[in-house]
């Protein structure tokens, strides 16, 4: 089961992005570009600059000690940080989309590819532990829960482009805040799933539900406000 549920992971991870680049390239070279842009904005945002820095802070004793004696500070330094840098990045690129014709389209695209990236990355620990067959035995289908959180957070991803996008598109920091305020969140809540008492299983249940509402209800709100602005 173990093996089945570490495929899985890696159909999830790499079919989604790689199918959506795929559609894009042959439909939409508009949206594939916004795709792009998404794989940069995590590349850079994430991989080349905040990672690294959390690296050389974690080599330092006083944020060692830090991370020690104020875990719930802590957390929500790694969730704000996280939100700070992506939604920056995310609202940079997107200011490239500014004067063309509102279309949803974009930010869809976005999301795909920002998301898209980070569960790439995820997928590799998938690949890893084919080679791995006696920690796939003791894992079991449990290595499952990692894809279906992909699936989750791809949607988050693309909520909150949608919503940096209509920031852009009518030049207002207000929903650019919302954003940040959202990404920050929405880490927290991950961090809370290691807790013991909470059953993973029925955290990415509700995170899944949490995601496709989320989705559903930023992309109503951003109808409404639409703009050729």
């Amino acid at each position: 089961m173990g093996t089945l549920a570490a495929i899985g992971n890696i159909l999830i991870c790499f079919g989604i992005p790689l199918g959506a680049l795929a559609y894009y390239l042959a439909r939409d070279k508009r949206c594939a570009i916004a795709f792009g842009l998404g794989v940069i904005g995590f590349l850079v945002s994430q991989v080349l600059i905040r990672l690294p820095l959390l690296s050389m802070l974690g080599q330092t004793a006083w944020f060692t000690v830090f991370a020690a004696t104020q875990p719930l500070v802590y957390a929500l330094a790694l969730a704000a940080s996280a939100g700070l840098f992506e939604e920056t990045a995310r609202f940079l690129l997107l200011r490239t989309q500014r004067k063309a014709p509102f279309d949803l389209k974009i930010p869809l695209a976005y999301g795909l590819g920002h998301g898209g990236l980070e569960a790439a990355l995820i997928g590799l620990n998938s690949v890893a532990l084919l080679a791995l067959p006696d920690q796939l035995a003791m894992a079991g289908p449990a290595i499952i829960l990692a894809g279906i959180e992909r699936i989750g957070a791809i949607m988050v991803q693309v909520a909150l482009s949608v919503i940096v996008y209509v920031a852009v598109k009518r030049r207002s920091v207000v929903p650019f805040l919302a954003a940040l305020f959202f990404h920050t969140l929405v880490d927290l809540g991950a961090l809370s799933a290691s807790m013991p008492s909470v059953s993973p299983w029925a955290f990415e249940a509700v995170f899944l539900l949490v995601a496709i509402l989320f989705l559903l209800v930023t992309v109503r709100w951003a109808q409404s406000r639409r703009t050729d602005v």
